[in-house]
């Protein structure tokens, strides 16, 4: 796994997926993440933002909140996992504005 662990992933590497071009894309939402595990947490990534992307903390405002367990997180980030698979599997639980999971595998996954 090219990945520790899902606090090193927000931290270190989400925010440097996003860029302003994109953010402005998704017509600045807010997800929320739920991520269960040994590292896990709650992390916030608010696109009305202008930079400092993604924070650790709980916002019950979301536009779009997503579950799952600090595993298939890691194994999203790494492609072992489709983000879709993942869904229909019951991995991942989307809450909120299902249509903005739409953007999903692109901010997990990378451009």
């Amino acid at each position: 796994m090219s990945q520790t662990s899902a606090r090193h992933f927000f931290a270190e590497q989400l925010a440097q997926r996003i860029t302003p071009e994109w953010a402005e894309s998704t017509g600045g939402v807010v997800f929320q993440f739920h991520v269960s595990g040994d590292t896990g947490g709650s992390w916030i990534v608010d696109l009305n933002r202008t930079g400092n992307w993604v924070c650790e903390g709980q916002d019950d405002a979301a536009d779009c909140t997503i579950g799952l367990s600090e595993e298939d997180l890691i194994a999203i980030v790494d492609g072992q996992l489709n983000p879709n698979m993942a869904y229909m599997l019951g991995k991942l639980r989307i809450t909120g504005n299902i249509s903005l999971s739409l953007k999903i595998p692109s901010l997990l996954v990378g451009r």
